[in-house]
């Protein structure tokens, strides 16, 4: 999940160039550049409202902390809610993402950024039957137990960008993040349909927890031969990744009360049946 609220631009590198970004086929890339701190003072205050009882209160703070100017800040953070055309399904989403620049002397340059995202709610269920002569189960149909629906994606970021100049055509960048998700799921689904009527329903629960090292240092120079002026780029970049995932399911169609589709009772199932670990 990319939280557009801390997002700036993005930018689409194909071909050859993509490879300039890291250990990738020469196809294409997809790179999105955060906000950063303004040198000028910067106040937004924003409130969007929308179909379904969508809202989200967002906030936009930069300028300097210093009288010279050499520090400067930004806070970015959004609260969004919102239901789905799906009866009882909903998300709400939480940004908070500060930052700091540093004018380290007149050729460097350090910035710090943290981000913490968080996306949770009960999903749509997009698996609605089908009945036997091919026609929909009914338009309004949830096709599950509401009350036993989760999604928990939880995701904080951290890191730095350091910048050199050696001189007007000769610079050294180094960049480094750290990101740890946790995503979390519970969830019953649709596994068949009895007599064109009755859903026979399935459990899993799942949770994946995901640490992320990047970090990288590039060269960058200019260089004219005559009237042909050439740009330069040299540099490393390492990645790390670590996780764990946990997964656990009840495939029994005994265990969950079938829902009537036509008539379904979502107070039928009053707790969430054991389930038992698929693997890890």
């Amino acid at each position: 999940m990319i939280p557009l609220g801390n997002v700036e631009q993005v930018e689409v590198l194909k071909g050859p160039a993509s490879v300039l970004t890291g250990a990738l086929e020469p196809g294409g890339i997809i790179n999105y550049v955060t906000k950063q701190p303004l040198d000028e003072p910067f106040y937004e205050l924003g409130f969007e409202v929308g179909s379904y009882e969508h809202y989200n209160p967002s906030i936009d703070l930069s300028g300097p902390l210093t009288a010279d100017g050499n520090v400067l800040y930004r806070l970015i953070g959004s609260y969004e809610r919102r239901n789905s055309f799906q009866d009882f399904a909903n998300s709400e989403e939480t940004l908070i993402a500060p930052s700091l620049a540093f004018n380290i002397g007149e050729r460097t340059d350090l910035n710090l950024f943290y981000q913490y995202s968080r996306d949770f709610g009960a999903p749509n269920q997009p698996s609605v039957p089908l009945l036997s002569d091919g026609s929909l189960s009914p338009q309004d149909l949830y096709p599950s137990y509401p009350n036993f629906q989760e999604v928990d994606l939880y995701t904080q970021q951290a890191g730095y960008a350091l910048t050199h100049e050696f001189s007007e055509n000769w610079k050294v960048r180094n960049n480094f993040t750290f990101s740890y998700q946790r995503n979390e799921l519970e969830t019953i689904f649709a596994s068949s349909l009895t007599d064109d009527r009755f859903l026979n329903l399935a459990t899993f629960d799942g949770e994946i927890n995901e640490y992320d090292y990047v970090a990288n240092v590039d060269l960058l120079g200019e260089v004219v031969t005559g009237s042909i002026s050439h740009r330069l780029l040299a540099g490393f970049d390492f990645n790390y990744s670590d996780f764990d995932y946990e997964q656990a399911g009840n495939f029994d169609p005994t265990i969950i009360p079938p829902l009537d589709i036509f008539d379904p009772d979502y107070d039928a199932l009053t707790e969430r049946p054991e389930t038992s670990a698929l693997g890890t």
